[in-house]
Parts: structure tokens; sequence; C-alpha cells
């Protein structure tokens, strides 16, 4: 055994670990035991949450059901003074959502599933590989949602007239625009009118 330290609840400590291999496996009990647990934490650690972002992504696309949002309890700000947003379910809670919502049982995207594994990279390799190079993923920011940007689009390609009536609706509902806004920064305030209208219906 080795001595190893570790650190939990902002203090270090004083463990004892394998020194080896052969080792762990010893004291599991069975061959190829430390491999199998070294896989197991990669796969949760960094391409289970690749996996999860990515799965709730496509479910949003194909469905046009973004995953709620809220403001971020930090109180972070975008350039224009509007709260910055996170995503307010977690991916399991949105998936489940989007299911009783469609009255189908979560197997029902298996599909889905089983198309996104057998996606490539770009460079051709596959889309999901436990690497142990990869250390634990962030959080994803929030985004606005697909419908919200390609309504934002439609707009900014729009006539000026369009895009003047629609920073003004979405000023009234008490959120900050520039007059010339990115398609992502409309495509938010098109989200907080459009949630405001729900809050007052």
């Amino acid at each position: 055994m080795q001595e190893i330290q570790f650190t939990s609840c902002g203090v270090t400590g004083t463990a004892y670990a394998p020194a080896s291999v052969e080792e762990f496996d010893k004291l599991a009990g069975k061959t190829g035991a430390c491999l199998a647990e070294a896989v197991s934490n990669v796969l949760f650690r960094s391409m289970l949450p690749e996996f999860r972002e990515k799965f709730c992504e496509a479910i949003a696309t194909k469905y046009n059901v973004p995953r709620k949002t809220k403001p971020d309890p930090s109180g972070k700000k975008d350039t224009n003074g509007n709260p910055k947003e996170v995503f307010a379910e977690t991916e399991v809670a949105y998936v489940e959502r989007v299911a009783a919502q469609l009255g189908v049982d979560v197997s029902a995207f298996q599909p889905l599933a089983d198309e996104l594994c057998k996606q490539k990279r770009a460079d051709g390799s596959p889309m999901f590989v436990v690497d142990p190079r990869v250390r634990e993923r962030q959080p994803r920011e929030a985004t606005p949602g697909k419908k919200n940007l390609e309504t934002a689009a439609q707009i900014l390609n729009g006539p000026k007239d369009a895009l003047k009536r629609a920073i003004k609706r979405i000023r009234d509902s008490g959120y900050q625009l520039p007059d010339t806004p990115t398609a992502e920064q409309l495509a938010w305030g098109i989200k907080h009118w459009r949630d405001s209208q729900r809050i007052d219906a």
C-alpha cells in the first residue's frame, strides 16, 4: 500500500491505496478490476456528461421542446445588464418531462440515442470515447433554444421595421436589448418575451 493525500470539504487528509494494478486487482478479488474501475470512473466524469448534453440537444431539436432556464443564482449579467441564464432542470428531469409531455416512455427516445452513438467527429473518430486524457467536463451554458434562434434569424434577415417592433415588444417586457442585437441576444430577448406571455396568460 502507498500513502496518498486527498482534499475534501476544504481540508486535506491522508489515506492508503494500492500501489500497483496487481495489488488493486488482488484486493478486489478479480483480475482486471483496476482497469474496469478506471474505465467506469472516466466514463462517469467525462463521457456521460457529454452524452447527456448531446442527447438533450437531439431531443430539443426533434421535438422543439427546449430545456427550462432560470436567471443565474450567482447574479451574473450579460453585456446588456440582463441576468445570465442557466439550466433550471437536470438532463434526466428534462428527458422525463419531454416524455411525459409527449405521452410516451423514455425508452421511446432510444432510436435517438442509437443514432447519436453512431455519429463521427470531424476527424472521423467515434463520437463517444472513454479517454483518460479528458478531464471532468464543466456544465454547458444555457442557450435560448433552437426555435428562438430561428425566429431571431428570420427577424434580423427581414424588414427593419419588423426588427424595431420586436425590440420594442421585448424591451416593454423588461428585457434590455441594444439597437442592433446579435442573433443570440435577440433570441434571448424573444425567449424572455415568450416566457412573460406564458406567465401573464
